[in-house]
């Protein structure tokens, strides 16, 4: 795996990150110039006043924010990220305040990534909280328990390049694959048979890689003995990770301070007149 590192970092001060890894680890780490290519077992830093995308497995720097503003870096990236490596993208969000990177988790999710955060042992909270309060994380881990995670996420089987396409994979393990949609139709009352084969396939393996099941006959097995995992996969499939309240600091200043002033000061009669853009 490539190992892509995007902080908040002040635009006018120099970046000693780079720096500073390079004493901890034997990979070699290295400050992204524009149109570095990703490779394996090397750490890539975005450095201080950049925004950053990954495109064709090359980083692109651009200087200035991205849309929403640059608090919100991360979030550019990992979108990016998303689009790039589809179900081989791996997102974690670690100590960090505000809320960027949830939505960059929700779109890898989407394209059948996985995604992990940090649990209560980050010193600022607020990123992972956020991002776990969406439900878009798979594994809430300590710091050295997701280095542990993703050393095993990289060997497992389903996750390295295949020699045939996924239409042939499927074709192997057609029964079984079936007997997936089966356990799920039993459970739930929806056939998944017409869904496209290849997006099915790809929920059903970030599953098995999730749970450790190297073979999509053992998954069968592992189904039928987990009933909340046929839930998990049911969830998968449908892709349905967003939710409205994904910050939910926002909405409790909003319940506790914002809503009360308005209503206290209008008159009865006067409406109260609500826009959610999106």
């Amino acid at each position: 795996m490539a190992f892509v590192l995007v902080q908040h970092l002040d635009p006018h001060h120099e970046s000693i990150l780079t720096d500073l890894l390079s004493k901890t680890t034997k990979m070699p780490v290295r400050e992204v110039r524009n149109n570095m290519r990703l490779e394996p077992n090397c750490v890539f830093v975005i450095p201080p006043g950049n925004v950053m995308t990954v495109r064709r497995g090359v980083l692109k720097l651009a200087e200035g924010k991205p849309e929403r503003g640059a608090r919100h870096g991360i979030d550019f990236f990992l979108e990016s990220l998303a689009r790039d490596k589809g179900p081989q993208a791996i997102g974690v969000i670690l100590s960090g305040s505000a809320s960027d990177g949830t939505l960059g988790l929700e779109a890898i999710k989407t394209e059948g990534g996985i995604t992990l955060a940090q649990d209560a042992s980050a010193k600022y909270d607020s990123m992972p909280r956020n991002a776990i309060a969406s439900g878009c994380v798979d594994l809430v881990l300590g710091p050295r328990e997701l280095a542990t995670e993703l050393a095993r996420i990289s060997r497992h089987p389903r996750l390295l390049p295949l020699p045939r396409g996924e239409s042939e994979t499927v074709a192997k393990e057609q029964n079984d694959y079936r007997k997936v949609l089966q356990l799920l139709q039993a459970e739930n009352g929806t056939d998944f048979s017409l869904y496209k084969v290849p997006t099915s396939l790809r929920r059903i393996t970030r599953r098995m890689v999730l749970n450790k099941v190297p073979e999509m006959a053992g998954y069968v097995t592992y189904l039928r003995n987990h009933k909340d995992e046929v839930q998990a996969l049911y969830q998968d499939v449908l892709i349905n990770v967003t939710s409205f309240f994904r910050d939910p600091d926002t909405f409790e200043l909003l319940k506790q301070k914002l809503f009360p002033s308005i209503i206290n000061n209008r008159s009865a009669d006067q409406p109260v007149r609500l826009w959610v853009p999106g």
